[in-house]
């Protein structure tokens, strides 16, 4: 049977205003401490863990979220696009949660694969997502671009797009400004399953290329002596589902929640995120690399689905890199390999050419040491299925690494 979600609500009502019942009951009972939700980290480092996350810790959450919305994106009834699963707190907190409480209208996807398809069918005015998809858009925007429709991007999406948000991984500072400079804001915000989850945001007058934004209110941060982010208030989760040891690792006895992340905050109160603790490793020059940067430069590039780089220990960076399958299908077809398959090529010395060119202008503004000197180009993508992306579309490095590491050491050998 289906029930409308206007009839779920009627119910609802209708009990509630009898004073008596099941619902009455939680209603009296539950407490702002008591837990709303377990929701598990995506373990892209490692062992994933519930977070025990609060009543209050989501209140606090959406409460200054909603605060810094202008009064035109209040009270009305406007279309928000979900793709992101509701399983996760990024969409449960930013989509379900503040969306219900100023009224909007939620879409779901049907799939993250069939987003561009959504977009058109609901021309959405709000959605909340993560890097690779925004890339993604922007690729898809550039080809409409150079088809000669000027507002490519904004057709993609829809049309009615008023502003974007983005989370989840480190937004490349390009990415941000073609959206922008195309009429569609697309702020970053910062944060964690731990943290319900956001720790700062991006908005309105209150945006800078290649941060995540200033903190929401009742947040405090600090970074520790090694770059490490620090996080206090009435955000951070209750602790670990049945995990004492981890609890008490990740939360301090003054209360700071250690993000394993890196990052730095201006003058201004914005904060900037480098990259993952634990993801940071060191060249056998000495040298930290960062490596959600280079391959976030490496995603801006159409013609690259998936990037993820090696080196650790290494004396120079390699790559596994995926090819973007319908930009490399026309290509071939443009330079006389018609009715070849992506697995194909792959293998040939051209394509290896192709590659090698467009690698060196996406990093051209980095550093030598910060430069991918050989790579191994993947004919599949990494997916969710095969365990080397998370549903929310980050990499599972040490999976993907891994699952490749002999082709990767054989570039070594050279």
């Amino acid at each position: 049977a289906v029930t409308a979600y206007t009839d779920l609500l009627a119910t609802g009502k209708s009990e509630y205003e009898r004073g008596d019942g099941e619902l009455n009951r939680r209603i009296r009972d539950a407490k702002p401490t008591d837990i709303a939700a377990i929701i598990y980290t995506s373990g892209t480092t490692g062992e994933s863990k519930g977070a025990m996350l609060t009543h209050s810790n989501f209140v606090s959450n959406v409460d200054a979220m909603i605060a810094r919305l202008p009064p035109e994106d209040l009270g009305e009834q406007a279309v928000t696009l979900v793709y992101l699963p509701l399983s996760h707190v990024y969409a449960r907190t930013c989509d379900l949660y503040v969306g219900f409480s100023i009224q909007r209208s939620l879409a779901l996807a049907e799939s993250i694969d069939t987003l561009g398809l959504n977009l058109q069918e609901v021309r959405p005015h709000y959605m909340s997502g993560v890097p690779r998809v925004y890339e993604k858009l922007v690729s898809a925007a550039r080809d409409r671009m150079d088809a000669g429709d000027r507002n490519g991007l904004r057709n993609v999406l829809g049309g009615r797009l008023r502003w974007c948000s983005g989370g989840g991984a480190a937004l490349s500072p390009e990415i941000a400004r073609f959206f922008f400079e195309a009429g569609v804001p697309l702020y970053q915000g910062y944060g964690l399953t731990e943290t319900s989850p956001v720790i700062s945001m991006s908005c309105d007058g209150h945006s800078k290329y290649g941060a995540a934004g200033t903190l929401i209110e009742r947040v405090e941060v600090k970074i520790a002596p090694d770059g490490e982010i620090l996080s206090r208030g009435p955000h951070i989760m209750k602790g670990y589902w049945n995990k004492p040891s981890a609890t008490a690792e990740a939360i301090d006895s003054e209360g700071w929640f250690h993000t394993g992340d890196v990052g730095r905050m201006d003058d201004e109160g914005f904060l900037f995120i480098t990259d993952r603790k634990k993801d940071i490793f060191v060249s056998s020059y000495g040298k930290n690399i960062a490596p959600q940067l280079i391959e976030g430069l490496l995603g801006f590039d159409s013609y690259i689905e998936h990037a993820c780089i090696y080196g650790d220990g290494k004396k120079y960076l390699t790559a596994l890199v995926v090819p973007a399958k319908p930009q490399l299908l026309a290509w071939a077809t443009t330079n006389g390999l018609p009715e070849r398959s992506a697995e194909e090529l792959v293998k040939l010395p051209a394509v290896h050419a192709l590659y090698a060119e467009r690698i060196a202008n996406a990093l051209a503004g980095l550093a030598p040491f910060e430069q991918i000197k050989g790579f191994v180009l993947l004919a599949e993508p990494f997916c969710a299925a095969e365990g080397t992306m998370t549903s929310t579309a980050k990499l599972r490095r040490k999976q993907i690494i891994d699952l490749h590491r002999d082709a990767l050491e054989a570039l070594y050998s050279k």
